[in-house]
């Protein structure tokens, strides 16, 4: 954040956004200066958090792939005049600690971090068994997701963002089975992904910022070479009672 001061045993003010990124192996959203959709997305996840609108604010996280949220205890109560987006940390603390969906699961000296209930996570990849298409903007997903009570594993599809509209993108079956997947990050520009039991076409939902180099490729390989099971290494995460896996590469 630019213009805050920090409680710091020789004191400090300015900007910190890089920090925190050093704590974690995971990418971390936090405010940033120039415009983008990221940025106005976190706005309205935070509005909405202000506004205690309780049963929507884990729904909007859910589509960040926000799994945990850190809370700074070392920012002072009196920011500089031009800092930026500061809610007071007391504010914060009393909310999160009166949701019913988040809980507090460790301390850092003045670092708090809070974990998103399993049941408001969408992993990384996933196969949505719902899909919606708006006229509306990303400022009405809020009432978007409170007037059509969608289930978790929903994709949402803004018409003005989509150059070639296309309503009729394949939804499992109400009756179907879910394909089962397992997917592992290679590196930050790659991810390997395992489609099993896939009876019918379905829609591939990847939870990552746009963008024009990202490219899709089909590899066929046989699932019974004891090789290729290898290559998803040990499971890390499961969700969804095994329907999506997370594994962890190995160099082979």
């Amino acid at each position: 954040f630019d213009g805050v001061v920090y409680k710091w045993e020789h004191g400090y003010y300015g900007s910190d956004a890089g920090s925190v990124n050093l704590l974690f192996n995971q990418p971390v959203i936090s405010q940033i200066a120039h415009p983008s959709h990221v940025e106005d997305y976190r706005w309205l996840v935070l509005d909405n958090f202000l506004d205690k609108e309780e049963e929507i604010y884990p729904l909007l996280l859910s589509f960040m792939n926000t799994k945990y949220i850190l809370v700074r205890n070392d920012i002072s109560k009196t920011p500089l005049e031009r800092a930026v987006g500061v809610v007071p940390i007391v504010k914060i603390n009393k909310l999160l600690s009166s949701s019913k969906f988040i809980y507090k699961i460790k301390n850092f000296g003045k670092l708090d971090l809070y974990k998103i209930s399993n049941n408001y996570f969408l992993p990384h990849i996933y196969i949505p068994q719902n899909i919606i298409y708006t006229d509306k903007t990303i400022e009405d997903l809020p009432e978007i997701l409170s007037s059509n009570k969608l289930p978790l594993r929903s994709a949402i599809y803004f018409n003005s963002q989509i150059n070639n509209t296309n309503d009729n993108l394949p939804v499992i079956s109400e009756n179907s089975k879910i394909p089962k997947i397992t997917f592992l990050k290679i590196n930050p520009t790659k991810y390997k992904i395992k489609v099993e039991s896939a009876k019918e076409p379905y829609v591939l939902v990847f939870s990552e910022s746009f963008h024009e180099s990202w490219k899709l490729y089909i590899n066929k390989i046989n699932p019974d070479n004891p090789g290729n099971q290898k290559v998803y290494g040990e499971e890390v995460a499961s969700y969804f009672n095994g329907e999506i896996k997370e594994g962890t590469h190995r160099n082979t």
